[in-house]
């Protein structure tokens, strides 16, 4: 049976065919978030069920002559995966990379200037857009909007970047000599 038919028969009130969506999909769907946004499998599953439950809650809205469903479905799962990312970087990666960027707990001269060294180092390997956004949110403190907008993008594009920024800076810094034991 095709998916706009399973779409059909739900709305008419046969909400158990909702099953055959989600067993169809979730698998694959899991599949694909690992592969395209290197999610941890537990991770991917807790996506592709969030997404699969967020299209279920949504499909009185979806019309099936603008997308096929499964379209629909990955988006879903992508933004998720999206939003997910940047909030939990935001949560975590804002504050401890701030801490090393701002920390002057280092009493001591030759360590503070290895590890402004190393940290300048990592921060001019990112690519210019995630170069700048880190640059202008977590060195300046510029609020998200304000450095998309000085930057002359999105913030939904600021919020990306700044995102890969970090994990990836979070990734170079792993190894700094001056880190706390």
């Amino acid at each position: 049976m095709a998916d706009h038919e399973i779409i059909e028969r739900i709305r008419a009130g046969e909400t158990s065919e909702f099953w055959k969506l989600y067993t169809k999909y979730l698998r694959p769907l899991e599949q694909w978030l690992i592969d395209t946004h290197l999610c941890r499998p537990a991770d991917a599953h807790d996506i592709a069920h969030d997404a699969l439950m967020r299209a279920r809650k949504k499909l009185a809205t979806f019309d099936t002559s603008k997308a096929e469903f499964s379209t629909w479905l990955y988006r879903l799962a992508h933004n998720h995966a999206f939003n997910r990312r940047r909030d939990e970087a935001k949560l975590v990666s804002l504050d401890a990379l701030s801490e090393d960027l701002c920390d002057e707990r280092a009493s001591d001269a030759p360590v503070k200037m290895a590890r402004n060294v190393y940290l300048w180092h990592a921060v001019r390997m990112l690519p210019q857009r995630q170069r700048f956004a880190v640059i202008m949110v977590v060195m300046k403190g510029h609020s998200c909007a304000d450095a998309a907008r000085r930057l002359g993008v999105t913030r939904r594009q600021l919020d990306y970047a700044l995102v890969l920024g970090l994990e990836a800076l979070r990734r170079l810094l792993a190894h700094r000599p001056w880190a706390r034991k």
